[in-house]
């Protein structure tokens, strides 16, 4: 009987080893490539790229970026990476919002991040959800669609004290129920500069009272925020909104706050029931 039986486990032994294993199983865990001199040749990079990137981390597909972004959920430390391809997000594929909170860099090296789709009723919500004197720079997100509720953008929802630079958004940024929504930063604060960014995308929503720009939402606080050199050309049209929405072509509000836009320009509509203008609503 003993026997009968082991060798009946043995044939179940063989059946389940020439079974396929999923993917993902197989593969484990993604592990991040820190670029040095050891991992030159396996990342395909020049002398220059690896003195210039020094202990960057490599992101080359999604899985990485991913990675990358369950490690910052852990840490505190400024954490620089960099793009060395485009990265397309496949279909269906939630994505959870990035948050630098003290520093780094993430640099897209002239790439692309494509297919970004985000729905939630959370708050601070893009690419990158919080930016604390963090900078995010030479970047293309295109395609895709961010939903969710205030402080909202294609590219971060909540900047502090953070550089974002020659940035280009190309995705509908909509909030059902939210206030402080732009192309490419929802809310700006603390001496935030955004400078040489673009958005081609629609940006929308639905509220009573709520605040939308083209490339900033909202930006307030004691210290100067900069918008320079940035352009608009997706319609911002929030809808079914109150006397108390407010809309602009840059910038949609700024309050009493130091703020200071120069040399940027609109070239897209921009409606609302309540205050509207081709740059800023209100200033």
């Amino acid at each position: 009987m003993k026997k009968r039986m082991l060798s009946i486990l043995l044939v179940f032994c063989m059946i389940f080893s020439m079974m396929p294993v999923s993917a993902s199983a197989a593969a484990g865990p993604t592990e991040l490539i820190q670029i040095s001199w050891d991992t030159q040749e396996k990342l395909g990079l020049s002398t220059s790229d690896v003195q210039r990137y020094w202990g960057y981390y490599a992101i080359r597909n999604a899985a990485e970026l991913f990675a990358y972004g369950e490690f910052l959920s852990g840490t505190y430390d400024p954490v620089n990476a960099i793009l060395l391809h485009d990265i397309f997000l496949e279909a269906g594929t939630q994505w959870t919002p990035l948050c630098m909170n003290d520093g780094g860099i993430f640099d897209g090296n002239g790439y692309a991040i494509k297919n970004l789709n985000i729905q939630t009723t959370n708050n601070n919500v893009g690419l990158f959800g919080y930016l604390r004197q963090a900078t995010v720079k030479n970047l293309t997100i295109s395609g895709g669609m961010v939903t969710a509720g205030a402080y909202v953008g294609g590219l971060v929802g909540f900047c502090s004290a953070s550089t974002v630079e020659d940035c280009y958004v190309d995705l509908v940024v909509y909030s059902p129920s939210g206030s402080k929504v732009g192309g490419v930063a929802g809310y700006t604060t603390g001496e935030s500069t955004i400078t040489r960014c673009a958005n081609y995308g629609h940006i929308t929503g639905r509220a009573s009272s709520s605040i939308f720009g083209g490339i900033v939402g909202q930006g307030t606080g004691s210290k100067t925020n900069y918008i320079t050199y940035c352009y608009n050309r997706g319609p911002v049209t929030p809808h079914g909104a109150s006397s108390g929405c407010i809309a602009g072509g840059i910038v949609g509000y700024t309050g009493t706050s130091v703020y200071q836009v120069n040399n940027c320009y609109n070239a897209a509509p921009v409606t609302s029931i309540g205050i509207s203008g081709t740059i800023t609503s209100y200033m």
